[in-house]
C-alpha cells in the first residue's frame, strides 16, 4: 500500500475538520426527518366572497436568496418576503361549458397554464402578480358561493435551504480536489463515499428548491363550477359534524393541530411547518399532490368506526366513488377514498384518528398523473406517526 505524504494528510485532516463543522451545523439547523421541511407560517386563510388576502409579492424579480449571498443575507424586510399563494373558488353559473372556456382563456391571457379540466371545473396555475386580480375577475364569469385562500411564508426556509445546498455543493468541491492528492487507497475510499453523500444531498435540496420556486412563482387555483339548475349545498347543510361538513379537497380547512407529529413524506414532498404555533401539517408535491393534518376535539366521542361509517353515510352526496379504506397496522386506521366531482383526474382520501380526546384528520389529494409512490408514502407516513 502506497503510504501518503505528510502534505496530503495535512490536506485530509484539515477537510474532514470543515466538514465536521458543516455537518454539526446542519444538524443543529435542520428538522430531524431526513427529508427536507419547509416552515410555514400559519396559513392566512379566507373563507367569504369578495374578501382578499394581501397582495402577493412573490413575482418580484428577487424571488429568492441568490446562492452567492445566502449565508450573508439579510433578515428579510416585510416588503420582499417570499409567499405561496393558492385559492378555492365555487362559482354558480348558468352554463359550465362556457365559463370553462372564459376561465381558461382569463388564465392563458396572464401567461398562466391549466393544470386540468373537467366537465364542472378547472384548475389553473397563474402567475403571483396576477392572483388577485384573477380572482376578482372570477366574479365576471359567475356568482362567488365560497371563496378561501391561503398564503404559506416560506422566506426562511427558502433563504435556509439555498445556504445549505451552496454549503454543501462548496464541500463537495473540496473534496473532489482533496481526491485528486489522495494517494492511500483507503483515504481515496473515504472521500468518495462523502462525495456520494453530499451529491444525495445536494440532489435532494434542488428538487425542493424546484418545487418552492415554481409553487412562489405560479398561484395555484381550483375552480368548482354549479349550475344554478343544481347545488349541493343542502347535502352540506344536513351532516352535523362541522368539520366534515367544510371538507373540501383544494382548501385547508383544518387549521390546528394539538400535537405536532412527524410525518415523514419522503424527498418527493415540500413540507410546510410553524411549530411554534402547532398548526395543521401541509405538504405538496411537485406533481399536485397534496398532504394535510388536522385535529378537532373527538365531539362526539366516537371511535374510528363511528367515523368511517359517519363520513361513508353524509359524504356519499358530495362525492364519487365513495369507498371505506383501511390501513393494516398495530392498529388499523380507517378513513374513505373518493372522486372529485368535477375533477376525475384526482383523488381524494380522509382519514378520521381519533387519540387521547382529540381527532385527527388526514387529507390526501392525489393526481392520477403523479406516481402511485406517493400515496404509498402518504399512507406508510399515517401508519408511523398514528398507530
Amino acid at each position: 500500500m502506497i503510504k501518503a505524504n505528510p502534505l496530503n494528510m495535512r490536506i485530509f485532516l484539515s477537510a474532514c475538520f470543515i466538514l465536521s463543522v458543516l455537518l454539526f451545523a446542519s444538524c443543529v439547523a435542520s428538522p430531524p426527518q431526513d427529508t427536507f421541511q419547509a416552515e410555514f407560517e400559519a396559513p392566512l386563510m379566507e373563507k367569504a366572497a369578495g374578501r382578499s388576502a394581501p397582495m402577493p409579492e412573490a413575482a418580484s424579480d428577487s424571488m429568492a436568496v441568490s446562492f452567492s449571498n445566502a449565508a450573508q443575507a439579510p433578515e428579510p424586510t416585510p416588503a420582499s418576503r417570499q409567499r405561496i399563494y393558492s385559492a378555492s373558488v365555487e362559482l354558480e353559473v348558468t352554463r359550465t361549458d362556457e365559463a370553462l372556456k372564459r376561465i381558461e382563456s382569463m388564465a392563458k391571457e396572464l401567461d398562466g397554464r391549466i393544470d386540468g379540466i373537467y366537465p364542472d371545473s378547472i384548475i389553473v396555475r397563474v402567475p403571483a402578480a396576477g392572483f388577485l386580480g384573477f380572482l376578482r375577475d372570477l366574479e365576471s364569469v359567475g356568482k362567488v358561493l365560497d371563496k378561501r385562500i391561503d398564503a404559506f411564508d416560506v422566506t426562511d426556509r427558502l433563504a435556509d435551504t439555498e445556504t445549505r445546498l451552496r454549503l454543501a455543493t462548496e464541500a463537495r468541491e473540496r473534496l473532489y480536489l482533496l481526491l485528486e492528492r489522495a494517494e492511500d487507497t483507503e483515504e481515496r475510499l473515504k472521500i468518495l463515499r462523502e462525495i456520494r453523500r453530499l451529491t444525495e444531498t445536494i440532489e435532494a435540496q434542488e428538487a425542493q428548491l424546484m418545487t418552492l420556486r415554481s409553487r412562489i412563482a405560479f398561484s395555484r387555483v381550483s375552480i368548482a363550477l354549479k349550475s344554478r339548475t343544481a347545488s349541493q349545498g343542502e347535502a352540506r347543510e344536513r351532516i352535523p359534524f362541522s368539520w366534515m361538513r367544510e371538507l373540501d379537497p383544494f382548501a385547508v380547512t383544518l387549521p390546528r393541530l394539538a400535537k405536532r407529529l412527524p410525518l415523514d413524506l419522503g424527498a418527493d414532498f415540500a413540507v410546510f411547518k410553524d411549530p411554534p404555533q402547532g398548526e395543521a401539517f401541509y405538504a405538496e408535491g411537485a406533481g399536485g399532490s397534496i398532504v394535510r393534518l388536522g385535529s378537532i376535539p373527538n365531539e362526539p366521542d366516537g371511535d374510528a368506526m363511528f367515523w368511517q361509517k359517519s363520513m361513508l353515510y353524509y359524504l356519499t352526496p358530495l362525492f364519487a366513488e365513495l369507498v371505506p379504506m383501511e390501513l393494516a397496522g398495530n392498529e388499523p386506521i380507517y378513513g374513505v377514498s373518493c372522486r372529485i366531482p368535477g375533477s376525475p383526474g384526482f383523488r381524494y382520501e380522509v382519514y378520521a384518528v381519533p387519540r387521547k380526546g382529540e381527532l385527527y384528520i388526514a387529507e390526501g389529494v392525489f393526481p392520477e398523473s403523479d406516481s402511485p409512490s406517493l400515496m404509498e408514502s402518504f399512507h406508510a407516513a399515517l401508519m408511523e406517526v398514528l398507530p
